[in-house]
């Protein structure tokens, strides 16, 4: 491989992770704190939403019987008009992968059949990336789910169940942190919100950002190339020889 190959591969690799932005850790736990209403449940208790997360889109384990240590819940106080009380469960990955769409589009693949074993659909709403005012990003995904049951959520109620999931991926500095929160249709003017403007409000997120462009590999590349080009030519141009002198015939 010729020197000028070389600088324009040496470029292309370089380049781009010198100039563009880097990865940065948060330097401290992740806290997260739900909107304002959740009470937290107590340590031990059994789990309304356990169905585990899995990060890599593949066949999930079971539903876990209770939460484990480590985990937090969270619901909100049931009023008159509650048809579905909301529930807000804080779980950990060790993955730390960035959430761009492709892979959120990569977790949320294994969810229909994850929640099919429960007797749940699921009808995908959105999913996004949230870039907070410090330049975290955070995942969103989003669904529709319906529920043919009777008192496994919302006991006493015998009706189809349609709620909203809505699960929010932060990147820490051991993984991810997973935050899935579930309230009723019926109230998703008054959470949906809510739940957005805690993503601004957590603590110890890591920055994990995307891999450059693609582009811009290509961009250093040419621009490695021409500069190899160029000084191949300067110096091969200093090695050329002087021309002989011509003798005066006379």
């Amino acid at each position: 491989m010729g020197p000028v190959v070389l600088t324009a591969v040496a470029f292309a690799a370089i380049g781009p992770k010198l100039v563009g932005p880097h990865d940065k850790a948060a330097g401290a736990p992740f806290v997260y704190q739900p909107p304002a209403g959740f009470v937290e449940r107590a340590p031990g208790s059994g789990s309304s939403s356990n169905t585990p997360i899995d990060m890599t889109g593949k066949t999930p384990p079971a539903p876990k019987p209770a939460r484990p240590e480590g985990e937090r819940e969270w619901t909100a106080p049931p009023t008159s008009t509650t048809t579905f009380v909301p529930t807000v469960t804080l779980d950990h990955s060790k993955t730390k992968s960035t959430v761009e769409e492709p892979d959120l589009a990569t977790i949320e693949a294994g969810f229909p059949d994850m929640f099919a074993k429960e007797g749940i659909s699921w009808t995908p709403v959105r999913r996004e990336t949230h870039v907070r005012p410090g330049g975290e990003r955070v995942g969103i995904i989003e669904g529709e789910c319906t529920k043919k049951s009777i008192g496994e959520i919302a006991p006493g109620i015998a009706a189809t169940l349609h709620y909203r999931r809505l699960i929010l991926v932060f990147p820490d500095d051991a993984g991810s942190s997973i935050v899935t929160a579930l309230y009723g249709y019926d109230e998703v003017a008054k959470w949906q919100p809510a739940f957005e403007a805690s993503i601004n409000q957590a603590q110890g997120v890591a920055t994990r950002l995307p891999p450059a462009p693609s582009w811009l590999y290509a961009a250093w590349g040419a621009a490695g190339l021409v500069l190899g080009w160029l000084a191949s030519a300067l110096i091969g141009s200093r090695r050329s020889p002087e021309p002989a002198a011509q003798k005066d015939p006379t």
